[in-house]
């Protein structure tokens, strides 16, 4: 081979690798930006709505140094409060991580959710969250999908009963009740609920819907003040396509 040859050879081979390397960034950052954080360390794309006195954000919500979303928790069961985000969301991804900050059983010591699907209004529990479907965070039943205003399907041979439909496999189910993290994942694609709990499937409805029967696909994320210390962090979107 002569010289010529060889440096148009390797001339070709960089350029195959730096257009390779080009796309590989590009399909990256194409995958980085697909995904938002709801949670960015400020109240600024969050409403609050109260339960009950007392009408104060601080009395039940606190950014951590640092940056995580805390729960103050309460010694009264009916003291509640919803943080919701100010934008719909249709088809998407959820993934956040909980820990509960207080040791104990009892309802007392552990119950919150993430309400989702949330239509106009704050027209539960006095004032706290919009008619929704829970995804339920209380300790032992993390999980379940619990009709607060709107309508879900269990699948067949799926436990439902009342409000809820419960999750799968209870003694499968891998969650931790203090100091340290779990992780939950919701998958919101039209009238479908899916949601797993420490990367384990445990949950799904269907036909998700106002109780007049119209297909619920979208609305806003609320989380949820109930009694007892609690910490989020890494409240991450991502929209399905297609």
């Amino acid at each position: 081979m002569t010289w010529k040859l060889f440096i148009n050879s390797v001339d070709q081979k960089m350029s195959s690798f730096i257009s390779l390397f080009t796309l590989s960034s590009i399909l990256a950052l194409s995958l980085h930006v697909k995904s938002e954080h709801l949670w960015k360390g400020t109240f600024d794309d969050w409403s609050v709505g109260f339960k009950s006195e007392p009408r104060e954000r601080d009395h039940y919500w606190k950014i951590a140094p640092n940056g995580e979303l805390h729960v103050l928790g309460d010694s009264s069961y009916q003291t509640q409060s919803g943080l919701r985000t100010n934008q719909k969301f249709g088809n998407y991804i959820l993934t956040l991580e909980y820990k509960w900050m207080t040791p104990g059983e009892g309802p007392k010591f552990g119950n919150s959710g993430i309400w989702i699907h949330g239509q106009e209004g704050w027209d539960r529990a006095g004032g706290a969250f919009p008619k929704s479907i829970e995804v339920q965070l209380k300790k032992k039943a993390a999980g379940d999908l619990l009709r607060k205003g709107l309508e879900i399907d269990e699948e067949p041979g799926q436990r439902s009963e009342g409000e809820a439909v419960f999750r799968r496999g209870d003694e499968s189910v891998l969650e931790y009740f203090y100091n340290r993290w779990n992780k939950v994942k919701i998958v919101c694609h039209e009238d479908t609920i899916s949601v797993w709990l420490n990367d384990v499937f445990i949950n799904k409805a269907i036909h998700c819907r106002t109780r007049d029967g119209e297909p619920v696909t979208s609305g806003y994320i609320t989380l949820q003040s109930e009694i007892q210390n609690l910490a989020f962090r890494n409240i991450v979107i991502e929209p399905i396509k297609g």
